[in-house]
């Protein structure tokens, strides 16, 4: 079964519920989000929250990754998008 990933535009308040959401499970710390950029803070609760590669091909130019899926043999899926918006995608699955 084929899940519909949400990829709507994230409002400010979004944004806030899951940082939060973040700092209280101890993904990052009050002193990240004082000290560090947008992207910074992304990448460190990515890289605890998503154990697979995200990457650019430039021969089709998208953004690719995988996500588990235990429906799939492989037990994990291939994510394709066009935008860079793949990282605001995966922080809300």
């Amino acid at each position: 079964m084929n899940r519909k990933i949400n990829t709507r535009k994230i409002s400010s308040l979004e944004v806030n519920e899951l940082l939060q959401f973040y700092m209280n499970r101890g993904i990052i710390s009050p002193s990240d989000m004082m000290s560090c950029s947008e992207d910074t803070i992304m990448n460190k609760i990515l890289k605890k929250v998503h154990p697979y590669k995200i990457y650019f091909s430039t021969s089709d130019e998208r953004w690719h990754t995988q996500v588990e899926d235990p429906t799939n043999v492989r037990g994990y899926r291939q994510i394709v998008r066009k935008k860079a918006i793949l990282k605001r995608t995966l922080l809300t699955l």
